[in-house]
């Protein structure tokens, strides 16, 4: 999308009140800002709402371009994410499983701490707990490092999704200046290619003009 500024066809001049009335002190013209709204999809173009001479407002629809193939990349990220998130909940339940066993360690431990102490039971049967123990911790780490792992891949999806969403929002024309459609350049079925020109559009209620007048008239 860019904006022009560029002469409509009418030429005027001004003249100011002087002796003879005849001479121009000055001539210029009117001009509009116009501004081609360019496509930002690829793909062919379903709908178009408007016409030449149409007068829009800004937030209006114009154009609809296919996004079925957006679509399709959009499902396909889905179900990887959605399998990756299986993944997830399973690693997390191995967690679970993994803190129970270390509770009932716990216990075991301070059981084995209270015979100790009346000789009711032996060191080696403390070591034995407190290895087990160490190994449940090691499965602990390697399971959460799994866990981070994963979520880092599921940000991954969530950041695909959001630009194949983007992307799709672009697939529906939206007319960001008011004015009156001076050009459409694009038909239903038409192929719809990035920063190829839909329509321009000028303000023709809001004109510039635009006078050149004589150093003379300066003094």
């Amino acid at each position: 999308m860019k904006n022009l500024i560029i002469p409509l066809t009418i030429l005027i001049s001004l003249t100011s009140c002087n002796k003879n009335g005849e001479k121009a002190d000055a001539y210029g013209n009117f001009e509009a800002v116009e501004t081609i709204i360019s496509s930002e999809s690829v793909g062919t173009i379903l709908n178009s709402f408007i016409n030449e001479g149409d007068v829009l407002k800004e937030g209006d629809t114009t154009f609809i371009i296919d996004g079925t193939s957006l679509q399709i990349q959009k499902q396909t990220i889905l179900n990887q994410k959605n399998a990756a998130a299986s993944g997830f909940s399973n690693i997390l339940a191995q967690v679970d499983v993994l803190n129970k066993q270390k509770e009932v360690l716990n216990k075991e431990k301070e059981r084995v701490l209270n015979l100790l102490k009346d000789s009711a039971a032996t060191q080696k049967q403390l070591d034995d707990i407190i290895g087990q123990s160490d190994v449940l911790d090691q499965k602990i780490r390697q399971v959460k490092t799994q866990n981070q792992r994963i979520f880092d891949e599921l940000k991954v999806f969530d950041a695909q999704l959001k630009s194949v969403d983007d992307m799709l929002k672009k697939t529906i024309v939206i007319n960001p200046v008011k004015g009156t459609v001076l050009v459409k350049y694009s038909e239903v079925h038409e192929l719809a290619i990035l920063g190829k020109a839909l329509y321009k559009i000028a303000d023709t209620e809001n004109i510039i003009l635009r006078a050149y007048v004589s150093g003379t008239q300066l003094d």
